[in-house]
């Protein structure tokens, strides 16, 4: 999950009505190249390919600070962390993982600055947002959609489904499930999305939904 290389993939800025993003906020990250090619054999051999389980949450016993905007994120004592290029990565390790690029499931934060769109309602940023994954990943699935609060703070989320482009070495596109939250915080609004393979999201679903959710800022 190194999202430094899909900001070099993807580095040229779109303005759409005042709101300044990059093709990251389409749920844009090919993760299919970034993560590790051997941690997935070892899992879809541990696991099969059939009858995964759905794990509870784990307890969120560490916090990660975002110091400059105030906003954190609480994650498992036994997961990673990391900051880079002003976006948060949060890891399982359980594959013995010791940097974001090298694990199968996370969860990444960045802020955005609203500019002009600080008074727009947060469906019509929302509005954007689906029209930037729609267009950044052709054939890519929206299987829901919501407006919800976190932790006061005004959210949305959206539930996606999407392939890699190219095919690996072995002639496998890989499939992913994610979550992507928007939630407004005054002048900012802050891009989480949780996320992993798609045969692996049962394992680790819970633990991502409450990372993100966990979501606080002053």
């Amino acid at each position: 999950m190194k999202l430094p290389n899909v900001l070099n993939k993807f580095s040229k800025k779109q303005k759409m009505g005042g709101l300044v993003i990059l093709v990251l906020v389409a749920v844009a990250v090919t993760l299919g190249v970034l993560f590790a090619r051997g941690t997935f054999d070892k899992y879809l051999i541990k696991y099969g390919l059939k009858g995964y389980p759905e794990r509870p949450a784990l307890s969120l016993d560490r916090t990660f600070n975002l110091k400059t905007l105030s906003a954190h994120l609480s994650f498992p004592q036994s997961w990673g962390a990391d900051y880079k290029e002003n976006v948060v990565s949060i890891y399982t390790k359980e594959t013995g993982a010791t940097e974001s690029s090298q694990s199968p499931a996370g969860v990444l934060m960045r802020p955005w600055l609203l500019a002009e769109k600080e008074n727009s309602p947060l469906a019509d940023i929302a509005s954007l947002w689906r029209e930037k994954i729609q267009i950044s990943y052709p054939g890519v699935k929206i299987t829901n959609e919501q407006p919800t609060q976190i932790n006061g703070k005004e959210a949305y989320y959206f539930d996606i489904i999407y392939s890699e482009s190219k095919s690996d070495l072995s002639g496998t596109k890989n499939t992913f499930k994610a979550r992507q939250y928007i939630i407004r915080d005054g002048k900012y609004m802050y891009q989480i999305l949780t996320t992993s393979l798609d045969p692996l999201w049962p394992l680790y679903k819970n633990t991502l939904l409450a990372i993100a959710e966990s979501f606080k800022s002053p």
